[in-house]
């Protein structure tokens, strides 16, 4: 019997190996995305009611698994001001603006600190 077209066991074995690994990347990808975004709002949430130690930790935790979200380096810059905190802010307004130098939010900020 001569052998049968189409893709062997091997080849079966290592397309549906290959389409799992993507659909676990995938479903773990939105479940970063989902953890990210609770942690984000929840952070905003308790910046905007002064709870600032709250804060600081929940965006600390955005940033220490991704180091240029920019949204996160600004508020954290916000909250090292408000803590009174100043080098801290700078440096926080510099990086972003070393991720995007014309980030606009970032540039004032650091210019008002700078001012005093």
């Amino acid at each position: 019997m001569g052998k049968k077209q189409g893709l062997g066991l091997k080849e079966l074995i290592r397309l549906n190996s290959t389409t799992i690994v993507e659909e676990t990347e995938s479903k773990i990808k939105l479940e970063n995305d989902f953890l990210y975004s609770e942690v984000y709002l929840n952070s905003i949430d308790a910046l905007k009611k002064g709870n600032l130690m709250e804060a600081l930790e929940g965006f600390s935790a955005i940033v220490f698994f991704d180091n240029e979200n920019l949204k996160a380096l600004i508020n954290l810059g916000v909250i090292y001001y408000e803590l009174g905190i100043i080098d801290y802010a700078k440096n926080k307004f510099k990086k972003v603006l070393e991720l995007d130098p014309n980030n606009k939010i970032a540039k004032q900020n650091l210019d008002l600190l700078e001012e005093d």
